[in-house]
Parts: structure tokens; C-alpha cells; sequence
């Protein structure tokens, strides 16, 4: 057995050998642990956007309900039944997207739908805080509102998150991937 010098201790190159395959499994599992930590992070982090646009929905439908112009309610001009319908269809499929996520958080194949709702819970929530904005008029920007904080957070969120292009071609690639890879029919 061959010894030699190292900078802390005399150690075999065996010895030697089963410690650096030891630091590098560490190394492969704590990888794996920050990437299953950062996917239930993100998917944490997504599902309390979701609240906050369920949130949003809430006050604009009942300030909606609450308020006139030209002679009738707000609720009964057609364009915000329509916002107001297309608004609680993308929280919900951002919703499932998300609990999909969360289901397959700290698996590999999670990489995807991590991807998909770190683009569609802000995006999201963004257009139904802006909508709800523009249903309370000058007030929407207001403290009394709430918009204003909550809108702020989202978009540094969005921003702390890296630009929406750099998880669009992530997702891109992980589809191509998939389909470079089926057989052809």
C-alpha cells in the first residue's frame, strides 16, 4: 500500500479514493435535497399567488356588485362577466398545475411543471390584480385596496425568479426532449 503526503493528514490512496466517491455523493445528494427544497419552495411560493388573485377576484367582484355607472351596476356591463369568467378559469388550471407540481416535488419530472408555474402563477395573478385595479378606478393604486402590495410582491417575485424566456425555453427543451425520444408512428 502506497502512502503519501496530503495537506492535512498520510492517507493510502485507497483510502483516499473511497473518500473523494464519499464527497461526491454528498456532494449528488445535498444537490438533489436544495433541488427537491427549491420546488416545494417554488410551489409554496405559487399557491400563495394563487390566494392572492382569489383574493383580488373577491374584492373586484364585490366592488363589481357595489358600485353604478351609466345607470346600472358594473357587474351587468358584459366585459366584466367576462373578465370575471376568464379570471376563475386561470386560477383554477394554475391551481391544478400547481398541485401537479407539488405532487411530483423532489422527483426529476417535476423539472416541467416547476417551469410551468414559476411562468403561469405570475402572469396569472398579475392580469387579475390589474383587472381588479381597474374596477375600483383611482383607488385600485390605493393602500385602502391592497392591490398596490400585493401587485409589488408578485412582480419581484416574477423578476427574483429569472425572466419568463429563460423557463419558456427550459419548457420548450424538456418537450422536445420528450418527443426527440418517443418513436415514431
Amino acid at each position: 500500500m502506497t502512502m503519501r503526503r496530503t495537506d492535512t493528514a498520510k492517507c493510502s490512496s485507497k483510502t483516499s479514493a473511497c473518500l473523494r466517491q464519499i464527497c461526491c455523493l454528498a456532494r449528488r445528494a445535498v444537490s438533489r435535497s436544495r433541488r427537491a427544497a427549491s420546488g416545494r419552495a417554488r410551489t409554496h411560493y405559487c399557491m400563495r399567488t394563487i390566494g392572492k388573485a382569489e383574493e383580488a377576484l373577491e374584492k373586484m367582484v364585490k366592488r363589481l356588485n357595489s358600485s353604478v355607472a351609466f345607470g346600472k351596476k358594473i357587474i351587468e356591463h358584459s366585459v366584466w362577466e367576462q373578465r370575471i369568467a376568464e379570471a376563475r378559469i386561470d386560477i383554477e388550471m394554475t391551481r391544478l398545475l400547481c398541485l401537479k407540481a407539488a405532487d411530483k416535488a423532489g422527483n426529476k419530472t417535476a423539472q416541467l411543471e416547476i417551469a410551468m408555474i414559476k411562468v403561469a402563477a405570475p402572469r396569472m395573478a398579475l392580469r387579475i390584480m390589474d383587472q381588479a385595479i381597474q374596477a375600483f378606478g383611482g383607488a385600485g393604486v390605493s393602500d385602502r385596496a391592497g392591490f398596490a402590495r400585493d401587485d409589488a410582491s408578485v412582480r419581484t417575485m416574477r423578476l427574483v425568479d429569472g425572466p419568463d424566456e429563460v423557463h419558456c425555453r427550459a419548457i420548450a427543451r424538456l418537450e422536445l426532449r420528450k418527443h426527440a425520444s418517443a418513436p415514431t408512428k
